[in-house]
């Protein structure tokens, strides 16, 4: 079933988990001497060196959040150099920082409140900072993104925010009972959802992030529009699962004629700001269980990852 897209990379599954992604949310940061800004919000010394350094910021996906911009000095324990935070909107933001190896970290608020980060004195509390699926939003969803300065810096220094927050699309359902019993019946879907969702996580600190909790643990307990829809062409939401334990499933619930059966798909690492687009035929009837494997042969599952947003990213030098 050959297909092509612009921006997607596709790959082709036979109850397996393969996966690609890529990010297209950007921070454009740029570093130069000898300029000044504002004084920032907090420092870790009233007698730190005026700042030598200033940041700009393209603010892409921000959305209608506000935006907190830590830079942490570049060795551990990683103290606070400098904070601040800047209003809602999408126009480039600054930020400044004192001399020498740096860490800088962006991230949107969940309230806007100027104090809520106040606490953060070190780059590991800010690290520990859990974020809520279902407080999240993809009109305007929680972002993030670090890197590293070395000292002595020039030039652009390019950083990526990308929204926490993935998108699951079942583009399309068919089936192909060929040589089956029950080849002239048909599946009829009833419901598609996702179990074993990430419910909360840190995304700072660890490669994919920390998951806290889960929601639809092993059975579609919890009801909310991120996690369930009527049939094909809707969106799903979920948050990074890295350790895959319990795995991430999407679910195709229905019958084949009278039987009612279950089609969990275990999902490749749907990782923070992508778009995953399935494709789905069956082959067979489908297991009891909505957490259970289905048999090698059972599905052919077409996996098309596109990124959360397509935009040219300019970076500037000054």
């Amino acid at each position: 079933m050959p297909r092509s897209t612009k921006t997607g990379r596709k790959s082709t599954a036979i109850n397996t988990r393969f996966f690609t992604a890529r990010f297209a949310c950007r921070i454009s940061v740029a570093i130069t001497a000898s300029m000044q800004l504002p004084a920032f919000l907090a420092s870790c010394s009233t007698d730190a060196p005026a700042p030598v350094a200033r940041l700009r910021i393209e603010r892409e996906a921000s959305g209608s959040r506000a935006l907190d911009v830590f830079v942490f000095e570049g060795e551990a324990p990683y103290p606070l150099d400098s904070y601040q935070q800047f209003p809602a909107g999408e126009e480039p933001v600054y930020a400044v920082s004192g001399p020498g190896k740096k860490r800088v970290v962006a991230v949107t608020s969940t309230s806007g409140d100027l104090y809520a980060r106040a606490s953060v004195s070190r780059y590991q509390d800010l690290a520990k900072e859990s974020f809520s699926l279902l407080e999240d939003s993809p009109d305007a969803p929680f972002c993030y993104g670090e890197t590293n300065v070395e000292e002595g810096s020039s030039g652009s220094v390019k950083l990526t925010l990308k929204p926490l927050i993935s998108s699951i699309r079942v583009r399309s359902v068919s089936c192909n009972f060929s040589g089956r019993g029950y080849e002239n019946v048909g599946f009829r879907n009833d419901s598609l959802y996702l179990i074993n969702v990430v419910s909360e996580t840190c995304p700072l600190g660890a490669e994919g992030g920390r998951p806290v909790s889960w929601l639809n643990y092993g059975f579609p307990s919890y009801s909310h529009p991120y996690l369930e829809a009527s049939g094909p062409g809707k969106i799903l939401y979920c948050y990074p699962n890295p350790d895959g334990s319990p795995p991430t499933r999407l679910v195709l619930e229905g019958t084949v004629g009278k039987t009612r059966c279950y089609y969990p798909i275990t999902l490749p690492l749907v990782k923070s700001g992508s778009r995953l687009v399935l494709d789905i035929i069956i082959h067979r009837m489908g297991t009891s269980d909505p957490d259970s494997e289905a048999l090698p042969g059972t599905y052919t599952v077409e996996f098309i990852t596109e990124p959360w947003y397509e935009r040219e990213t300019a970076i500037e030098t000054y």
